[in-house]
């Protein structure tokens, strides 16, 4: 038996290899896509007349600066519409004082009092505010209230919109929390993972998005939000449809600065998993690539354990059997350890071309320290598992919440509003962008 697992272990430890391999060749092909634009920049100014929208429901922990950034543009001619789906909503408080405090005129209060029960609120509120757009607007933009937008945002987002190829823009996030606890350290890998395959597939993100108005109506999507959990993906695979193209742009990359729990990221990861089930057309591709991800982590903890359990049983020190043993536990544990180092230095590589965008804009990531390699590294095989948990659980999923709504999700991927209650903080929401 000792043979045969030598064999597999040996097998498995080649076979990382070449997967830590080809991860970095993929890396390196990003990397390259990642330092350059693909439009052509306008010799002038492009500075359409845009309008901003921003969907609300609750009050999130870096509103205030969110707004700070949202009114102080170097933009010359936009308005923003800020949109919750009740008139007691905390964020309302929040939004009024800043607006108030630095006395701005480009603002729109939208209160949403309909709502579908075949959709999101979010979606819902989306629809509900742009039922009434003024034809002068050439470019609508979104974003999500867990960004913190700079001053050039607007500008950034907007700019490739003057190149006729593209129809929409659209930025990316990536996750830098205060506090490394294990929830956020998952989060972070997870997105560091997610980044590439997001970019390749030029996935628009919500949190940061913008389209031709005319696109935007034109599309049908408007209709299509009526019915899904989620603006985004539905959009890009429409557009795709229709040959739409959409620029990813390098520059804008968006930090999350929140904490979070590893139980609030497993819910979330959830929803995030569920939204591509749903509404990607190769989902199942996405998903494979995560399963596979587990496989080295979890055959070489299995062949560790068998290894070490021959050795404990076996009573001759010395003979093949018991160096066999000793080898396949030597050559599991070095598969892990490569693995796990692997995904760590993607993900620092990763950030380190991330650090030289957020540079151009004064902004600073914290550096890596030692024990965050080591804190890093032990949290790898954790990463994997939840999201492998976050993959079985769709297929038994039938109920999603965000936000203190659920949402139940028909067998036909329909979507049914279960009952509407007004956002309200409890000790549960706590982590709004989750």
């Amino acid at each position: 038996m000792v043979s045969y697992l030598l064999i597999i272990a040996l097998s498995l430890f080649v076979m990382v290899l070449i997967v830590d391999v080809v991860n970095y060749s993929v890396l390196f092909i990003f990397f390259r896509q990642f330092r350059q634009q693909e439009w052509t920049t306008p010799q002038n100014d492009y500075v359409p007349k845009t309008l901003v929208c921003l969907a609300l429901r609750g009050a999130d922990p870096f509103l205030k600066q969110h707004v700070e950034g949202l009114l102080t543009q170097d933009y010359p001619d936009y308005t923003i519409r800020f949109i919750v789906d009740d008139q007691k909503d905390p964020a309302l408080s929040v939004i009024r004082e800043v607006i108030q405090r630095l006395d701005a005129k480009h603002t729109e209060i939208t209160i949403v009092k309909e709502y579908f029960e075949t959709c999101a609120l979010k979606c819902n509120s989306l629809y509900r505010a742009l039922q009434t757009v003024d034809l002068t607007y050439e470019v609508i933009a979104f974003l999500d209230a867990d960004t913190n937008p700079h001053s050039q945002w607007l500008r950034q987002l907007v700019e490739p919109l003057s190149d006729s190829r593209f129809a929409a823009t659209t930025g990316q996030r990536w996750f830098c929390p205060e506090k490394s606890n294990t929830g956020s350290i998952v989060r972070k890998l997870w997105m560091a993972a997610c980044l590439v395959l997001f970019y390749s597939q030029r996935l628009i993100w919500g949190g940061s998005f913008a389209i031709r108005r005319e696109t935007l109506f034109q599309s049908g999507i408007m209709e299509q939000w009526k019915t899904v959990l989620t603006e985004d993906i539905p959009l890009s695979m429409t557009l795709a449809k229709f040959g739409y193209k959409t620029a990813v742009i390098p520059d804008l990359i968006m930090v999350n600065r929140e904490t979070c729990t590893l139980l609030s990221f497993y819910r979330w990861a959830t929803r995030q998993t569920l939204y591509g089930k749903l509404y990607h057309t190769t989902w199942f591709l996405n998903i494979f690539i995560g399963i596979i991800g587990v496989v080295p982590i979890l055959l070489g903890m299995i062949l560790t354990f068998l290894g070490v359990a021959n050795l404990v049983t076996e009573n001759n020190v010395g003979n093949n059997y018991y160096i066999g043993n000793y080898y396949v536990v030597l050559l599991s544990m070095a598969t892990i350890l490569v693995y796990c180092g692997g995904a760590v230095g993607a993900a620092y590589f990763l950030e380190r071309e991330i650090r030289i965008k957020l540079k151009k804009r004064n902004e600073q990531l914290p550096s890596w320290s030692f024990k965050n390699v080591i804190q890093t590294l032990l949290i790898i095989p954790v990463t994997q598992f939840v999201y492998l948990l976050t993959i079985f659980r769709l297929f038994f999923l039938d109920r999603v919440e965000w936000r203190g709504v659920e949402y139940a999700v028909q067998s036909d991927k329909s979507v049914r509003l279960i009952e509407y209650r007004p956002y309200r903080e409890t000790s549960t929401t706590n982590t709004h962008s989750l």
